[in-house]
């Protein structure tokens, strides 16, 4: 059964490319997001470590999303963002000089920009695409209180879909609400549970008002009724309900009406095959 490590650790200040993401406050939709603080956070390195017999192979991340990585921190080219590194060990040994690096791969460069989106969270969520096409998920969870060594979590390191995913907790990622922007006279309303339209929402509205009319109205008849035969007429029982024998034949005048229309629609059918079973000689 395979067993897995994970160290965190974090290394001082380095490097001097800056990535657009921590350049500026941005906004995706309605949220505002303001990565400039993170500038200040250096490397951080993660290690997934795989025990296997008879060696191991740990695999290495090192991050550094706003200013970049230098030559003296990983093996990947100055200024990469993010770089991977695959080293093989063997068995029970942590001693670098035995170490042999079997896979490097880069993540982002001044030139190569993440692409930027939101999850079904609304957590921001950075995706760096290297050039053989494997894929980092990097997604920023609103915390106050993580700092960011301990912030930065693995996640899913998915070799078959060439995917790999993180969590990284941080007062960074907690959005600033931005005002919706106003839909546009005569436009439709969006797919997939967007606003209603003004029209809808005040015919849902007239109709709500309507039933709660009615509703009221019907219980303030019977109640007037029932203390007008109560007091005026000494009536006890059912028999105090107004207009007593119209609701007692409504259910029954309700069923006749019901016989009446379903014969009638029966007989329409009967007649039209009929006329389909004769022919002309």
């Amino acid at each position: 059964m395979m067993k897995t490590g994970l160290i965190v650790t974090a290394t001082a200040l380095l490097g001097t490319v800056t990535g657009y993401q921590c350049n500026s406050p941005f906004t995706i939709d309605t949220s505002e997001f303001d990565l400039t603080s993170l500038s200040s956070v250096g490397t951080i390195k993660v290690e997934k470590t795989f025990a296997e017999k008879p060696t191991k192979t740990i695999k290495s991340f090192q991050f550094n999303i706003c200013n970049g990585l230098n030559d003296k921190e990983s093996t990947c080219p100055t200024g990469t963002f993010i770089c991977e590194s695959w080293k093989n060990y063997p068995s029970g040994s942590t001693d670098e000089n035995q170490a042999r690096e079997i896979l490097r791969r880069s993540y982002g460069t001044k030139d190569v920009m993440p692409t930027r989106e939101l999850d079904a969270n609304q957590r921001l969520a950075l995706i760096w695409t290297a050039a053989d096409k494997w894929k980092l998920r990097l997604e920023l969870e609103c915390d106050r209180t993580a700092t960011p060594a301990q912030g930065l979590q693995v996640g899913e390191l998915d070799d078959a879909k060439k995917e790999y995913s993180f969590l990284w907790k941080s007062p960074a990622a907690c959005a600033k609400g931005v005002e919706p922007k106003p839909t546009p006279p005569g436009s439709s309303p969006q797919k997939g549970g967007g606003a209603q339209s003004p029209d809808a929402a005040n015919s849902g509205s007239v109709t709500g008002t309507l039933f709660i009319i009615g509703f009221l109205s019907f219980t303030a008849y019977l109640l007037v009724g029932i203390v007008y035969k109560r007091i005026v007429h000494n009536e006890r029982g059912l028999d105090q309900l107004p207009h007593l024998d119209f609701w007692r034949t409504l259910f029954f005048k309700a069923l006749d009406g019901w016989f009446f229309v379903t014969g009638k629609i029966s007989s329409l059918f009967r007649n039209q095959r009929t006329v389909a079973t004769y022919e002309p000689i």
